[in-house]
């Protein structure tokens, strides 16, 4: 009985270890589609941890995340939206839904030094409406800063995005 006491005391006493969030890599509808109880992966396989805020990435996704950039001195890191990439990968999605449609988007956000977006440019995109909502949606979201040389300063974030085609598909006069 004192053993147990003893091991839950330590649990109590170390939330860090309780409050680790697996990384999920996969995002999966909220509700399934009519006629079946399965729900979708709607995201398959994204590079980084949708879940998870920059402080909560491992080291390893970290790394991924510093390659995408020109060397970086080891004080600096890249913004990070603030919520993770998972709340806007939601948005992205139900924007996607009502328009339809496959392909890609790929988005370069100007995150100032106080991590607001200012310029949002559009790299590649299959379709002109999902970037032109996208760029709206984005250009909203709050980022942790990039840090050069430990100090908040300016820098771009790439923000990618792959949808495919859907048959469920909302009516296309709600998004114009």
């Amino acid at each position: 009985m004192r053993t147990i006491l003893i091991l839950l005391a330590a649990m109590l006493t170390c939330p860090p270890l309780l409050a680790y969030k697996n990384p999920a890599l996969n995002y999966k509808e909220e509700t399934p589609a009519t006629g079946t109880h399965i729900r979708r992966d709607v995201l398959f396989d994204s590079w980084l941890p949708l879940n998870q805020t920059y402080g909560e990435l491992s080291a390893e996704y970290k790394a991924k995340l510093r390659a995408t950039y020109s060397p970086m001195a080891a004080d600096d890191e890249p913004p990070f939206p603030v919520r993770g990439l998972g709340p806007s990968i939601v948005q992205l999605r139900e924007v996607h839904r009502r328009i339809g449609g496959g392909g890609e988007m790929k988005l370069i956000l100007s995150v100032d030094a106080e991590g607001n977006v200012g310029d949002v440019s559009v790299y590649s995109a299959s379709n002109e409406r999902m970037a032109y909502y996208g760029a709206i949606l984005l250009s909203k979201e709050k980022f942790k800063p990039g840090l050069c040389h430990g100090v908040p300063c300016a820098m771009d974030f790439m923000y990618r995005f792959e949808y495919a085609f859907f048959d469920d598909v909302i009516d296309n006069t709600l998004v114009k």
